[in-house]
């Protein structure tokens, strides 16, 4: 036998499976070969260490990790009963989130393996992880938004929620969905998901100024609605909206409804302290 199909038997010839002649014919190379013979050895220290690592309970922490993994492969495994026997690989591997799902295993498992050999990550190990993570997700996130599909659009937008703190990427990005992504259910989920930076003037200025280029109703009730919510001169910015002659006039009489509404508030506000007198 050549070097070559030696080496590809040395971890079945260490294991004793291996038939009497082929155990005959590479004990014998390996006797002579010394290059062989020192690959052997190292497969034989390698495995003596892994031999002496205790096996060790997971901790509560790992188990539900595991937990966490086993939900995205079963989920994984559901989506991909719904795509063509010949297809389902290549188009499973397409999606960004399956992507993210797979790094995120690849993640846990170095972790896994590091436990094994006795590393011990610190809060800093795991707080550099979680921001590795949510790199990860707002790279996702980021290239589902390009997809043409508007249900990949549409998961792209909730995935924002997942985020502890705000990113200037994110509500940049969901910013232009506002404006440009032509369904109007991703671009109603992008205008909630902007809630969340409503503390933002710059955001809501942004919000307010894509009402004139919004093409559907629904859309721009939602901003008028937000702008109630958000803004303290809402009042002021709705009668400025009502003036636009190009709005429907269902948004028109929303925008009546919202400020006669603020209106009665306000009275409601600065009347409560008042005393009825009789």
């Amino acid at each position: 036998m050549l070097c070559q199909q030696i080496k590809k038997q040395i971890v079945a010839y260490f294991m004793g499976e291996l038939s009497e002649e082929t155990t005959r014919t590479v004990r014998e190379h390996l006797n002579r070969c010394a290059s062989c013979r020192a690959e052997f050895e190292s497969f034989q220290h390698v495995w003596h260490e892994l031999s002496q690592i205790r096996e060790t309970a997971p901790s509560e922490q790992m188990t539900a990790r595991f937990a966490v993994l086993l939900s995205g492969y079963e989920f994984g495994l559901h989506e991909s009963r719904h795509t063509s026997p010949n297809g389902w690989l290549k188009t499973a591997w397409a999606k960004p989130a399956l992507q993210l799902g797979f790094a995120v295993a690849m993640l846990f498992i170095g972790l896994f393996i590091g436990t094994i050999f006795n590393f011990v990550p610190t809060k800093l190990h795991y707080q550099q992880i979680s921001r590795e993570l949510d790199d990860m997700r707002e790279l996702v996130m980021l290239s589902m938004l390009k997809q043409q599909s508007s249900a990949d659009r549409l998961q792209a937008v909730n995935y924002s929620y997942e985020f502890d703190q705000p990113r200037d990427d994110i509500h940049h990005a969901l910013q232009q969905t506002l404006e440009n992504d032509p369904s109007t259910n991703v671009r109603l989920a992008a205008l909630r998901a902007l809630e969340p930076y409503a503390h933002d003037a710059a955001v809501r200025r942004k919000i307010v100024e894509s009402f004139d280029g919004q093409r559907s109703p629904l859309v721009q009730i939602e901003i008028i609605d937000f702008i109630r919510q958000t803004e303290t001169h809402a009042i002021d910015l709705l009668e400025l909206l009502e003036q636009d002659e190009n709005i429907s006039e269902p948004v028109r009489q929303h925008i009546k409804w919202t400020i006669g509404t603020l209106r009665g508030e306000t009275f409601i506000k600065e009347n409560s302290d008042e005393k009825i007198q009789y």
